[in-house]
């Protein structure tokens, strides 16, 4: 049952174009991803960061939960496909794929100063690596996909 669960996230979340709770999952995601950095632009400005603080830090941690979630689903399932295929290094070969990085760092700013004490400048620092998640619209897009394979396969000459 577990990978039935396992193979059925996977083509949610992997192969999403041919079915509906895929192009579903593709959609919220990608409408998170906008609001996350639409937020961070009007958190920017202080009339609106001040009078809406309390939303904006709701807002926050409700996608940095998404996301984490979708990070930690896509590190399990991640063996369904070949080229990761093994339990232990096929998911150490996943985490440092591009995509899995850009997830990583999208939500780091938010779980590094729990981690990291530090200056109040550097953390909010931080919270601008934020915008960093327009780079996970990349797993959505087929040109960006493209444009990916294309570098990866002329590294050489680049």
């Amino acid at each position: 049952m577990i990978k039935r669960w396992k193979t059925k996230l996977y083509e949610i979340l992997e192969t999403p174009t041919g079915t509906l709770p895929g192009r579903m999952a593709d959609t919220f995601l990608i409408t998170l991803i906008v609001a996350n950095v639409v937020a961070v632009m009007l958190h920017t400005v202080r009339g609106i960061s001040a009078e809406h603080e309390a939303f904006f830090r709701r807002f926050e941690l409700f996608s940095v939960v998404v996301f984490s979630i979708e990070y930690a689903i896509r590190m399990w399932i991640c063996t369904e496909n070949g080229a990761y295929r093994h339990p232990v290094a096929g998911r150490i070969r996943y985490f440092f794929s591009v995509f899995a990085l850009i997830d990583l760092v999208a939500i780091a700013p938010f779980y590094l100063p729990m981690l990291i004490p530090a200056d109040l400048i550097f953390m909010r620092s931080l919270r601008l690596l934020r915008l960093l998640r327009l780079l996970k619209l990349g797993r959505y897009s087929d040109a960006m996909k493209t444009m990916g394979a294309i570098l990866r396969q002329k590294k050489e000459e680049i």
